[in-house]
């Protein structure tokens, strides 16, 4: 198998012309902490600041943490898990992040669809909500998203979703890696810049769905009551972590089961820079890192993301939404 190179799509896209289109990047949480490998720089180490500074460079107007995202989708399939165990319907629950696993599901077991969750993968559902956000805005711009994904898969999901592509083109790590180097951009020599607002607020659940285990443990911190350092705690020494392919853990919840195609989960995807166990061991380390830096733990809590993806109900009195077209609905 060889990965389909679309550098040269990319290009035309970031050289569209400013007057008349507008160009978003969201970059999905493992990809930080494994570019920057390409460049010389530490393994593990986070290189998102650098990574914005460079899409900016290419011709990104708009860039997107993915991690804004994951918040949003996880505490969704959290939130649909609680409901199963309720009605002890549909177990276990499988989770849409990770797209190889859903492909290899829908073709070998079609039976089992029914345990996947409702949600779409956060790629999907993020691109989907810039290009109405920004479509909403009505200056004749046309959104065009890119998505800089971990995983050679995701160009899967490339294929048109009622007649629309919820993105216009996936990129992996290698792919923007190479764009870089041929723009002659040199990460090291970046000065770190954030993400647009508010797509730039994420919790260290958000953070997490990057690594094997991290949605479990993500949806977990969602169901749980206890939202202590102590309870954290007990999760990350739960058994959801480590460098086992197959991993159990019970906790106060009920019992929880994630699977995912790469051994070590997005950090190790197939679009990633190529790597061994150390790697593995680092870049993972590195987003459980980036985790225990972020002041908010629980996705729930990511109200920037709450209010992007499920706006308020507009009252009779705003202005804004005196159509019965509002733009966010």
């Amino acid at each position: 198998m060889t990965i389909k190179d679309e550098t040269d799509k990319a290009r035309e896209i970031f050289q569209s012309d400013k007057e008349t289109t507008r160009v978003v990047v969201e970059v999905a949480p493992a990809v930080r902490v494994a570019l920057g490998e390409k460049f010389g720089m530490a393994r593990g180490e986070n290189a998102m600041g650098k990574i914005v500074a460079g899409l900016r460079t290419l011709g990104a107007d708009i860039v997107a943490d993915g991690a804004f995202a994951a918040d949003f989708l996880v505490a969704r399939e959290a939130d649909e898990l609680k409901e199963r165990l309720e009605t002890g319907e549909n177990l276990p629950l499988f989770s849409s992040f990770c797209p190889a696993w859903v492909h290899y599901v829908q073709r070998k077991y079609p039976d089992l669809a029914a345990a996947f969750s409702s949600c779409l993968s956060p790629m999907r559902t993020f691109g989907e909500a810039l290009k109405a956000h920004f479509d909403a805005l009505g200056d004749g711009k046309e959104t065009k998203v890119i998505a800089v994904m971990p995983c050679a898969a995701e160009k899967c999901e490339e294929i048109p979703s009622d007649g629309a592509p919820a993105v216009d083109l996936v990129l992996t790590t290698d792919e923007l890696a190479e764009m870089f180097k041929k723009a002659e951009l040199n990460l090291l020599l970046l000065a770190a810049e954030a993400p647009d607002e508010p797509f730039g607020h994420y919790t260290g659940a958000g953070i997490l769905t990057g690594v094997s285990g991290g949605v479990a443990e993500a949806a977990a911190r969602r169901l749980s009551d206890d939202k202590s350092e102590d309870a954290l705690a007990k999760l990350r020494y739960s058994g959801i972590r480590g460098p086992k392919e197959l991993r159990e853990a019970e906790i106060s919840v009920g019992e929880t089961r994630e699977v995912t195609a790469c051994p070590d989960g997005c950090v190790s995807g197939g679009g990633q820079p190529c790597l061994d166990v150390e790697t593995e061991k680092l870049r993972a380390a590195g987003l459980y890192y980036a985790d225990q830096c972020c002041e908010i733990t629980s996705p729930e809590l990511n109200e920037e993301a709450n209010k992007f993806f499920c706006p308020p109900a507009a009252t009779e009195t705003e202005e804004a939404c005196e159509s019965e077209e509002c733009p966010v609905a």
